[in-house]
């Protein structure tokens, strides 16, 4: 761990740590870690300096710079910015936005806290953190949690990002489809900001009106019963909950992915199977009582 911190004060005025910190997975939480250990030792404040490219909610980004990568585009993220800003503020950091990321903007800096692949990592007051690595010893990243959603693992993503992966909107009406099965559900949208991982049946949790619930939910465009498919919803049964939740905020958290979405010949098969996810779903709960 290579570093040449600063002392002195009159010169300094905060503590460095640059990056998107999208998802704020275990790599970030370790960086911000020494960071905290730093800012406790010279008694400076941290500042996360984020770069404008990553930052603005729902803007499309175009460049004629082929290089850069769709998955920095705000549609690509694990967390929105209200999320990140929450993230970063819990882990004891203000957030900066900058236009222009370069070590001229470090000059105040007192150290500068990065991993080991920061483009910043052999700036000389750099205080470089070794890289998180699962146990495949892939290194930990968004790209890498993204990924494990797309495949439906959504306890490989919990493990990386050190809490399952969210999303928090607004309860929609609905068709009532699920009512007339029996099984009433909430409706929601993932964010457009936001990455939506693989479609299909998971177990989930959700946290709505001070409460929460185990439930089940379908993430898809729910083939059997819409021929749109393009527009993906939520949609959620809560068990043990008859509330009313129309225009209530809800946060919904992925736990276990359980199969791939189907179109159904009839609703006879469809609610077969949907209460064979419930049952399915049920166990898993009572076997996994806390989660992360």
């Amino acid at each position: 761990m290579r570093s040449n911190i600063n002392t002195n004060h009159s010169l300094c005025s905060y503590i460095c740590v640059p990056g998107r910190f999208d998802g704020m997975h275990v790599g970030h939480r370790r960086i911000m870690a020494a960071a905290r250990e730093l800012s406790a030792r010279l008694s400076l404040p941290i500042a996360a300096i984020i770069p404008l490219d990553n930052y603005k909610d729902g803007i499309t980004i175009t460049s004629t710079d082929t290089s850069k990568s769709a998955n920095t585009l705000p549609s690509h993220r694990l967390m929105t910015d209200a999320e990140r800003f929450f993230a970063l503020r819990q882990e004891g950091a203000a957030a900066i936005i900058k236009d222009e990321m370069s070590d001229d903007m470090f000059c105040d800096a007192a150290a500068i806290v990065c991993g080991e692949d920061s483009p910043f990592a052999q700036n000389p007051k750099a205080f470089v953190i070794p890289l998180v690595r699962d146990d495949k010893n892939n290194v930990v990243s968004g790209e890498l949690i993204k990924k494990l959603l797309s495949e439906g693992d959504a306890e490989g993503a919990a493990r990386l990002l050190g809490a399952y992966y969210s999303f928090e909107s607004e309860v929609l009406h609905g068709a009532r489809i699920g009512h007339r099965l029996g099984v009433p559900t909430i409706n929601q949208r993932i964010p457009k900001e936001k990455y939506t991982p693989r479609s299909g049946v998971y177990f989930v949790r959700v946290r709505i009106c001070d409460m929460t619930y185990n439930g089940v939910c379908n993430l898809g465009v729910k083939p059997t019963v819409s021929n749109s498919a393009d527009d993906i919803i939520c949609e959620t049964h809560l068990f043990d909950c008859s509330c009313n939740f129309y225009g209530a905020l809800a946060k919904t958290e992925f736990l276990y992915y359980r199969r791939s979405e189907k179109k159904f010949t009839s609703l006879d098969e469809l609610r077969a199977v949907i209460e064979a996810d419930m049952a399915a779903a049920r166990e898993f709960f009572a076997i996994n009582p806390k989660s992360i």
